[in-house]
């Protein structure tokens, strides 16, 4: 059984995900093992690796997904929203 961290929306194993959070725990033990050092560029490279992929990613499944954060599968058709004027 694999971890809900590393897991898609179907429950499966997802490399993606897996190697997602080892570069973010790798970043953050980085910034941590230097919290002592006044090194501001070390904690904006951070904020702008960590923040940065997650704005990225919800922008690209915001475009190209259906919306709630999942893409579409080829069985599942984009639905455009309809105007309904008497409502």
């Amino acid at each position: 059984m694999t971890s809900p961290l590393f897991q898609d929306p179907h429950g499966k194993f997802s490399a993606s995900k897996f190697w997602t959070n080892v570069a973010y725990a790798t970043a953050t033990y980085v910034v941590i093992a230097n919290a002592n050092s006044t090194n501001w560029e070390l904690l904006l490279v951070y904020v702008a690796t960590v923040g940065g992929s997650e704005v990225a990613k919800k922008f690209l499944s915001m475009r190209y997904g259906n919306g709630n954060g999942h893409t579409n599968s080829a069985a599942e058709p984009r639905r455009e929203p309809t105007l309904h004027p008497d409502k």
